[in-house]
């Protein structure tokens, strides 16, 4: 079964197709798939829906979710309480944000968005005459502010590219193999022919699925172990 926004089943019984013909969903086939199998098995069971994710900021001391952390999963009754199961598992791995962007998002969100009536108010009471004059000193306080969004931006994309399932990914597609679109990662790792590189890129996704499902952020010991199973990767890739 693979995991697709796209092409999703339709008709009269959609959950049917998606189970015994497509097999290609979003996670609101396969929680509502697990959970009418569990009730078949006469275990009670429920479809929730929520977010799964978000950044904490830590300047603001809030979370942040996004539209994009939208989820829906499964709990089921057993022994006594209901235990959660996500049967879609689509998400990568969290990595925390530098704090200056969570600064910035802290400053937006109480400069910009919560800018109450009052304080517009008191602002515009407090301008007495326009100053429309080009001046020089503003000209190079508005570029450096538009150099220093820049450059959060460039640092976010490489922030992004230092993931390891993205290095992992990268240096299949330097030993020529490409992920397809919406396949699992055993599936895909399952397809490589060289016996040593399949053995260390199945210990990679075991690792990293342990981790992925713990629901946890990557710590300095995670990063350190997958970029020594990155790295034997690399090595074999390089003698071939």
């Amino acid at each position: 079964y693979e995991y697709s926004l796209k092409v999703l089943p339709k008709g009269e019984n959609p959950v049917e197709d998606f189970i015994f013909k497509t097999k290609k969903g979003n996670c609101e086939y396969f929680a509502t798939s697990m959970a009418l199998m569990l009730r078949i098995k006469g275990i009670p069971a429920r479809v929730v829906g929520g977010f799964r994710g978000g950044s904490y900021n830590p300047f603001g001391g809030y979370y942040i979710i996004r539209a994009s952390d939208a989820h829906l999963w499964v709990e089921a009754w057993i022994k006594g309480q209901w235990e959660r199961f996500d049967p879609s598992g689509t998400r990568q791995i969290r990595v925390t944000e530098p704090v200056i962007f969570n600064i910035l998002d802290y400053i937006w969100h109480n400069v910009i968005i919560n800018y109450d009536y009052k304080a517009q108010i008191k602002l515009a009471t407090a301008i007495k005459k326009p100053d429309i004059r080009l001046n020089k000193k503003y000209l190079y306080i508005a570029f450096t502010l538009i150099l220093i969004l820049a450059s959060f931006k460039i640092l976010r994309i490489y922030q992004e590219k230092k993931k390891p399932l993205n290095k992992f990914l990268n240096l299949m597609r330097k030993a020529g193999y490409e992920r397809l679109s919406n396949e699992g990662l055993e599936d895909f790792v399952l397809r490589i022919q060289d016996k040593r590189l399949k053995e260390k890129a199945l210990n990679f996704v075991e690792i990293y699925y342990k981790i992925y499902f713990k629901d946890q952020d990557l710590k300095r010991q995670d990063l350190k172990l997958f970029n020594k199973i990155l790295e034997n990767i690399n090595e074999i890739i390089k003698n071939k």
